[in-house]
Parts: C-alpha cells; sequence; structure tokens
C-alpha cells in the first residue's frame, strides 16, 4: 500500500510553514494590484505595522464589552473586501441591543452628503435600490454592499443612527472631517455609544481616535477594536480561548480568521469586480465565493491536497494524488451529464439536488469533484476529501459502493467520516473556521426539518453514551438526504473537535483517531468509541459554537 498512517508531524513544522507560504504569497498578491502606493497611504500603513507590533496580552470577550460599556465611542476596522470584519461588528450590536443600549453608528462606506439618503430609507421613504442608486453606491464605494446591508436593518428593528462620516480629499483631511462629525454628533447625544466603522488604517490610536479625543473634554472615552492584524497573528499561541488580546485597557484585536483568507478577499474584488465594465449594483445583492488565490485551480488544489497530508501525517507518494479533475459552474451542464451516468435513482437526484443548490461534491465512483465558486476553505475541504478517497481506494477499490449496496448505518458513518475529513482538513488552512456544535443544534427559528435533523444528531450522540444504542435503529427508514446532512453536521463537530482540542495540541489521542478515519470499517461499535472520544461524556454538552 503506498499510502499510510503514521504521527503526525508538530503543528510547528507543518502548519506553520503552510500557512506562511500562502500568507506571503496572497499577501504580495493583493497588494500587487493596488500599483503604486502615494506618500500618505505608505505612512498610514507603516504606522499601523509599527503600532500592531507593540506587546499584548489575551483577554476575555467579557472585558472587551465592559470597555465598550464605559465608553462614548468605539472604533472597528474595517478590511472593505472581507465580510468578517462587518460581521463581528453586527454581532456586537446584537450584544449591546440585548443589554438595552442607546447605539448610532458611523459609516465610512457613505459620503457625508448622503445622510438624508440614510434618513429616508431608515424611514421607509426609499426602497434598497433607490439608496443604492441615490448614494452612487455602484462609484462612490463598490465593495460588497451584502457586508453593510444588515447594520441598516438592525438600525431599523433597534431604531438607531446612522451617520455617513466619508468626504472628499486625502486620508488626513478625511480623517479630520469625520472627527469633526463624530465631535459634533457625541456632544449633542451624550447618552448614546457612537459605534464607528472606519478602514483599518484610520482607526490607530495616533489617527481618527486622536483627532476626536483633541476635539472632546479630557473625560471623553474611546475605546479600539482592531480586526485581524497580521503580525498579531504570528505571535498567538496555538487555539487560545477567547479572540480576542488587549494592548492596553482601551484598545484591543479581535482575531477571527487568518490574515491570509482577508488578503484572498481583496484579490477575488480586484479580479472580479472593480475591472468588471459590466458590473451593475444588481451584482452586489448576490453573495458569492471568493476565489481561489492563484488563477490555477487544479495547481491550488493539488498543492493543498499534498500540504494536508503532510500535516496530518499521511505518507503518499505526492504524484498519486494528482489524479482529479474539479469543475465550477462554467462546466455546469459537463458535470450534469456525468451525475445523469450515477446508476442509483435516490443517489443521482441527491447530487442533481446539490448542483442546483450551488453545493460542492465529488462524485461518486468518480475523481470529479464540483466547487460551484473556489475559496481557500472549499478547495481545502474537498483536498481532505480527495485525500481521505485515495486513501480508502488503497484499502478497498471499490469502497464507494457504500452509496447503494450497505445499511442505513453504514453509509451514514461513511458519510460522518468524509465529512470530518473534509472539515478538518478545511480548519489546518483556516484555524479560526468554527461550526455548530451541541448547544447550537436547537435554536429559535429552526424549520420543522432542521428541528427534526437536529434531535436525530441529539438522540445519537446523547445514546452513544448510554453504551447500549443501536444506531441502525435511529435511522431505520431515514432518506439519504436525512442521513447526509444529519451525517455533515456530525462529521463538521467531529472535525472542529478533533482539530481544536487534538491536534492544534498534538494530543496522543489524534493518531488514533485518524486511523478510525482513515479506514473502511464503518461499524457501529467503531463509531460509537470514536464519538465518545471526540464528545466525552462530562463535557459535550457544554459545547457551544464561539461567538466571535
Amino acid at each position: 500500500m503506498s499510502a499510510s498512517l503514521v504521527k503526525p508531524r508538530s503543528k510547528k513544522q507543518t502548519e506553520a510553514d503552510l500557512q506562511k507560504s500562502i500568507y506571503l504569497y496572497m499577501k504580495k498578491k493583493a497588494q500587487s494590484y493596488e500599483g503604486p502606493l502615494t506618500k500618505e497611504l505608505s505612512s498610514y500603513r507603516k504606522n499601523q505595522e509599527r503600532l500592531s507590533k507593540r506587546p499584548f496580552n489575551h483577554c476575555s470577550q467579557t472585558k472587551v464589552i465592559s470597555a465598550i460599556n464605559r465608553s462614548h465611542v468605539v472604533y472597528l476596522g474595517d478590511f472593505h473586501t472581507f465580510d468578517q470584519n462587518s460581521k463581528n461588528l453586527e454581532r456586537i450590536i446584537k450584544i449591546l441591543m440585548s443589554q438595552k443600549k442607546k447605539l448610532s453608528l458611523g459609516v465610512e462606506f457613505i459620503h457625508q452628503r448622503h445622510q438624508l439618503a440614510i434618513d429616508q430609507y431608515l424611514d421607509g421613504h426609499l426602497t434598497e435600490l433607490e439608496f443604492l442608486e441615490t448614494i452612487e453606491y455602484k462609484d462612490s464605494w463598490r465593495f460588497p454592499w451584502f457586508y453593510y446591508k444588515v447594520f441598516f436593518e438592525h438600525a431599523k428593528e433597534n431604531d438607531f443612527k446612522i451617520i455617513a462620516l466619508n468626504t472628499d480629499g486625502g486620508l488626513e483631511v478625511r480623517d479630520q472631517n469625520a472627527a469633526e462629525m463624530i465631535a459634533d454628533y457625541l456632544h449633542n447625544n451624550k447618552n448614546e455609544i457612537m459605534l464607528v466603522l472606519f478602514g483599518e488604517y484610520h482607526i490607530s490610536p495616533n489617527k481618527l481616535p486622536a483627532r476626536v479625543k483633541k476635539l472632546m473634554n479630557k473625560n471623553l472615552i474611546q475605546t479600539i477594536i482592531h480586526q485581524n492584524l497580521d503580525h498579531v497573528f504570528w505571535k498567538l499561541e496555538a487555539n487560545p480561548k477567547s479572540p480576542f488580546i488587549q494592548f492596553n485597557d482601551y484598545e484591543f484585536s479581535l482575531q477571527t480568521s487568518p490574515p491570509w483568507i482577508k488578503y484572498e478577499s481583496m484579490i477575488y474584488w480586484y479580479e472580479n469586480l472593480i475591472e468588471d465594465p459590466e458590473f451593475e449594483i444588481h451584482q452586489y445583492m448576490l453573495t458569492t465565493g471568493y476565489m481561489a488565490f492563484n488563477s490555477s485551480v487544479p495547481d491550488n488544489f493539488d498543492y493543498l491536497c499534498k500540504e494536508i497530508a503532510e500535516a496530518l501525517g499521511i505518507k503518499i507518494q505526492r504524484s498519486h494524488l494528482e489524479d482529479f479533475n474539479i469543475y465550477d459552474h462554467q462546466k455546469l451542464k459537463y458535470v450534469e451529464k456525468e451525475i445523469v451516468k450515477i446508476k442509483s435513482t435516490s443517489i443521482r437526484q441527491l447530487h442533481q439536488k446539490f448542483l442546483y443548490k450551488g453545493k460542492m461534491f465529488k462524485i461518486p465512483s468518480q475523481q470529479i469533484y464540483y466547487c460551484s465558486s473556489y475559496s481557500i476553505n472549499r478547495l481545502s475541504y474537498l483536498a481532505g476529501i480527495h485525500l481521505l478517497d485515495f486513501v480508502l481506494k488503497e484499502q478497498n477499490p471499490d469502497y464507494e459502493d457504500i452509496w447503494s449496496r450497505s445499511t442505513q448505518s453504514e453509509k451514514f458513518i461513511f458519510l460522518t467520516y468524509r465529512f470530518t475529513i473534509g472539515y478538518l482538513a478545511s480548519k489546518i488552512i483556516n484555524p479560526y473556521r468554527k461550526c455548530d456544535l451541541y448547544l447550537d443544534l436547537i435554536k429559535p427559528g429552526q424549520t420543522a426539518l432542521t428541528a427534526k435533523n437536529a434531535k436525530l444528531i441529539k438522540k445519537i450522540i446523547d445514546d452513544t453514551h448510554l453504551k447500549n444504542s443501536k444506531l441502525s435503529q435511529h435511522l431505520k427508514s431515514k432518506s439519504l438526504i436525512t442521513l447526509y446532512y444529519s451525517a455533515s453536521q456530525i462529521g463538521h463537530m467531529f472535525g472542529d473537535l478533533i482539530y481544536d482540542r487534538h491536534l492544534s495540541k498534538k494530543s496522543r489521542m489524534t493518531v488514533e483517531m485518524l486511523k478510525t478515519l482513515f479506514s473502511t470499517d464503518f461499524s457501529e461499535e467503531l463509531f460509537h468509541s470514536l464519538l465518545r472520544k471526540v464528545m466525552p461524556e462530562k463535557s459535550y454538552k457544554e459545547y457551544k459554537k464561539r461567538i466571535f
């Protein structure tokens, strides 16, 4: 057998090297699109880099929220092409709303001259499209509208004001103008916490915050929350308990993503939006995936397969992983024809459904992968599945026949292991990925079908710990789609927990767990044993997806 499982190489030797090479490549490529830097922009960038190298300590979310609650104004850094930054602001808004705080939101992405349009939109006098056309979003900002749209929805629901802070001029001029508008608003609204979403270079303590402080009285309290600072990421310890670090009592950074993911978003924007002559506002209302970090998707996929194999300790001849084809929506008709060749009606219909919904998948018994839109997360996920497929074929070339000829429990376990390795592989590349855990299964607003699936998953997990569970009884008469989605949720939990609690900490149990996942033994006994190791009885009911 040309593939074998050994002890995963140390995280320091594998993941760090892999991540650093991806980071350097993508940062260089992203910044190359900017062209020659102005002296002013270069100065702002160097200023942020210098300040981000200061000593810091880890801190809790509670400490950050406490600082926010004591503040008059709170700045959050925005990396304009990256949705995680705006999502984090939304999470903070939800926390403050739950505390019944009076808020306002200052934003850079709308020019001050369009304040009336903001007020009219929040009052319901303009439609969304009328609003976007009025504020000239297509020409003035162009970064994805759906990143920012949610703030207006919260403002309507919770009755808070949104203030436009952008103006014409260079960086210094715009900072001064924004500072004056912030100071003026704070002077007239002393009982509110003003949140300010502004470009990450502007919120360094000696830039916009310093200008606001100079215009206000000495009692002004300001909190700065940077986001995903590059230099901080490389100094972080593995798997910290909190995503927050602090430079001082009122200056923090929220680290919820590796830096190469934000540069990936920048590359996508430059390659697919800024120079698109057919661009229209309507396109910003569609959520799309990011392109891969290299124009050659097969090269990216091959590279990720080999690096993930090394990180997991899979001994394999690198050339053997090169047998694959990966397609996106441009080859929709071809992929559709390949799906039609699947003999089993239920399996064929399942993959047709995935195709039409833009899901990513591998066509059974073929080395064909479909990914409607490319990103590092998606490619690394499929790379994990490709690696698993290769190892299992070494053990049994017909192992994928389990789709059509095996018991319900065998199909479920097979799919669970596949989802586990896919998610685990993507987490190696992006350690900040997160998914629903045990306490997240039942939540308000679920559809009846989702709630039913969640109850099934809880039943499988709970009964396994009773050590008298029969998985086959729980899965009897369940449809293939139910098996698939239930397996995906448990698989993602497994992948998340194996990475956070074992692989990243070099746990001795890692090799044992991987041997189970990379075997063709889909027995209930082995599955139950794995579940109890991944989700120990004493703690699994406390597992919950982190907020940030």
